[in-house]
């Protein structure tokens, strides 16, 4: 009967859309089912934990865990159930892919794991901590490139093209977003009555998985999209109608530093996300301190994205239960250090 009720709510959405003029997504509810079946001697089944409200009102706040994944970030997911569905043929040409950082741990792992040789570009700004993850993995071949991620993306492209290398997308891809969707399956399955899921949002890979498995399951639950004001590309895309790309994304949330959206990602978020909202460097790292300090919760930039929302007011008063997702905690100790010195003042133990 729950299988049932699954499939005619995937029927219903496909309606919807058609009826919206809005083509069929690219992912669906089964696709994100069979990557939890792949991912689930991988990743673990992350904490759902309930704490007090910071605004101090009547909403029942849930920080989904993420960051306590084997790399400390969601990112294992996609980049790992992409990996496993290549050929031999292909994984023997080798992997080539850009990132931030923490989509490069979660290739570094699958390459270990398959047995194949993977070069990873990430950009110059890219946290130490990051780096010396990445250097652990022995498959593992480090490009450290001048400027941002999209300058990191442009030399892995360019990589892909002369070597026939394996390129595995950040975010834009129907796999990726298909295993950073089980996120999304798992809060669901955790608590099917959630009012609201807050989820960051950078190139828009995790976001356009949980908001796929979440508007299936649960249409009435409303998903709330979150980026630093400073790097409001999908925000800034939706405003426009298209993809756009920003001049710049510079923001301590190194994780969503992206100038521009995926196609696949816009896509998905276009059509079904219910608000995109923006935060401040200040709200980051208030959002930061305050998981820290108060619930014992490390955070780096990105994954604190969601609770700055909810520290702001930005989500709506109706909505009791609000679900937070905290993407990674793969924060430099010397920038924490830094930001707790700053709130030390304002935020107590």
């Amino acid at each position: 009967m729950k299988k049932l009720s699954v499939f005619l709510m995937s029927i219903i959405l496909s309606i919807a859309l058609i009826g919206c003029g809005k083509a069929e997504l690219p992912v669906t509810l089964d696709d994100i089912k069979d990557a939890s079946e792949v991912l689930q001697d991988v990743a673990e089944v992350s904490e759902l934990r309930e704490v007090k409200s910071p605004l101090g009102n009547d909403q029942q706040i849930f920080l989904k865990l993420e960051n306590t994944q084997p790399i400390n970030s969601f990112k294992l997911r996609g980049a790992y159930y992409m990996i496993s569905k290549l050929t031999p043929d292909q994984l023997e040409k080798g992997l080539c892919t850009c990132s931030a950082g923490n989509h490069a741990q979660g290739v570094g792992l699958a390459a270990d794991h398959f047995g194949c040789e993977a070069t990873i570009y990430v950009p110059s700004t890219t946290p130490e901590m990051k780096l010396e993850r990445i250097r652990a993995y022995k498959n593992v071949t480090l490009k450290i490139i001048d400027g941002s991620f999209d300058d990191a993306k442009a030399a892995c492209l360019a990589d892909e093209k002369a070597t026939g290398k394996i390129y595995i997308p950040p975010y834009d891809n129907k796999d990726v977003i298909a295993g950073q969707g089980t996120v999304g399956l798992e809060i669901m399955n955790q608590l099917p009555d959630a009012d609201a899921v807050v989820v960051p949002v950078g190139g828009g890979g995790l976001a356009s998985g949980v908001l796929v498995a979440v508007k299936t399951i649960n249409p009435d639950c409303r998903v709330y999209a979150v980026e630093p004001e400073n790097a409001a590309s999908m925000k800034a895309s939706i405003e426009a109608g298209k993809p756009v790309e920003l001049p710049s994304a510079k923001t301590i949330a190194d994780g969503t530093a992206v100038k521009k959206p995926g196609d696949i990602t816009y896509q998905i978020c276009s059509s079904l996300c219910d608000g995109f909202i923006t935060v401040s460097e200040d709200d980051i790292k208030s959002a930061i301190a305050y998981l820290y300090i108060e619930e014992g919760i490390t955070a780096e930039g990105a994954g604190a994205l969601s609770t700055a929302a909810v520290m702001t007011g930005q989500i709506p008063s109706d909505c009791k239960k609000v679900v937070c997702i905290v993407s990674g905690s793969n924060i430099d100790p010397s920038l924490l250090q830094e930001i707790l010195e700053e709130a030390g003042a304002n935020l107590t133990k």
